[in-house]
């Protein structure tokens, strides 16, 4: 039981974990869809 809670634990660190650092790297849905032609309406 102890080895299951952590790894629960431990896969929510590491989705946690690349959630933020994919947002920092740049790697969101709205940097991939937007070019210079496009213009998005807030």
């Amino acid at each position: 039981m102890k080895t299951m809670f952590a790894a629960f634990a431990i896969s929510a660190l590491i989705s946690v974990g690349a959630y933020y650092g994919l947002h920092a790297a740049g790697f969101g849905a709205a940097e991939h869809t937007v070019s210079v032609s496009v213009r998005l309406d807030d």
